[in-house]
């Protein structure tokens, strides 16, 4: 699954989920773990649908930047 925080007008924060070295879940920020344009965001989601063709791809307008799956939304 992919989660695509959508953080403004052409920002895009591009999350993926992966196991940690304490075998734990957690979601990581890829693509350097910064916000990224349109473009480089579609690039990479259409890779990875390409490389897995069940993939979940979830997009959230987040414009305040309060979202973060697995934890509550900050006021």
């Amino acid at each position: 699954m992919i989660v695509r925080l959508l953080r403004g007008r052409n920002e895009n924060l591009v999350l993926r989920r992966q196991s940690q070295l304490d075998g734990n879940a957690a979601w990581v920020a890829v693509l350097g773990g910064e916000t990224v344009d349109d473009t480089a965001a579609s690039a990479y989601q259409t890779r990875e649908i390409d490389r897995d063709r069940d993939l979940w791809v979830i997009e959230v307008d987040d414009p305040k930047g309060r979202y973060w799956p697995d934890k509550p939304i900050e006021e």
